[in-house]
């Protein structure tokens, strides 16, 4: 029993460490579109940022939502450990989308692609084989996180699991109720933007921007909730 209870304190006490990871992360996303700018929009603009400098162009092509998305492996298993007994049905089902949301958002990223692609066009020597690389890497982008098919199903999966396992926080009594309330808030948001990017893509922005606050809120309540978990048990 007394081993059982210690996984458990691990599991809470990493799942706490990943939201407050997943935190710091969409903050230093938002200091690189200050600092740096938003991710290139053109395959050209793309081979520019990255011949120019490696590293601005992953932090430009959003490499840290990867590592922030990363972290829903360890915060998503830390509230399934936390909320199964009270609510299988919404707990296992939001671990398996969140899962394969994540799975598919990683592996759509467009950074190291595209990096691997601006090496070669470095090493161009004539306008046609520079504008062969530029029409890969527009194809890379193309099927990225952001405009490929996989990206628009993991979307749908990721909020409609944040969506699932807030009704499930706010409904178990171990969370603060305003931890399941502002991930209802934050995730319906998102879902209702990833619904509207393709059609009318101002408007999602608007309400993307809307959802922020209380993605920051639904975190730091996430990952305190998770630390009382881990002192009880």
């Amino acid at each position: 029993m007394e081993s059982i209870l210690k996984g458990k304190r691990r599991f809470f006490a990493i799942g706490a460490a990943a939201a407050f990871g997943q935190i710091l992360l969409v903050m230093a996303g938002i200091a690189v579109i200050g600092l740096l700018g938003k991710r290139p929009e053109s395959a050209q603009e793309a081979m520019d940022i990255f011949s120019r400098s490696a590293i601005e162009g992953l932090l430009r092509d959003e490499i840290l939502t990867v590592f922030m998305i990363s972290l829903y492996f360890f915060s998503a298993t830390a509230l399934f450990a936390a909320l199964y007994e009270s609510h299988p049905v919404l707990s296992v089902f939001s671990l398996i989308f969140t899962f394969a949301a994540a799975i598919m958002i990683i592996s759509s990223n467009s950074a190291f692609s595209l990096l691997h692609l601006s090496r070669e066009y470095s090493l161009c020597e004539t306008a046609e084989s520079r504008q062969s690389i530029v029409t890969a890497a527009h194809s890379v982008i193309s099927r990225n996180m952001w405009n490929g098919t996989s990206a628009y199903f993991s979307g749908i999966f990721l909020q409609g699991a944040g969506i699932m396992i807030s009704f499930a926080m706010l409904k178990s009594g171990k969370f603060a109720p305003l931890a399941g309330i502002s991930g209802i808030i934050c995730n319906g948001l998102d879902l209702l933007q990833h619904l509207l990017h393709y059609s009318v893509p101002e408007a999602a922005s608007i309400v993307l921007y809307l959802a922020g606050p209380f993605y920051l809120l639904w975190y730091v309540l996430t990952g305190t909730g998770l630390i009382k978990l881990a002192k009880q048990a």
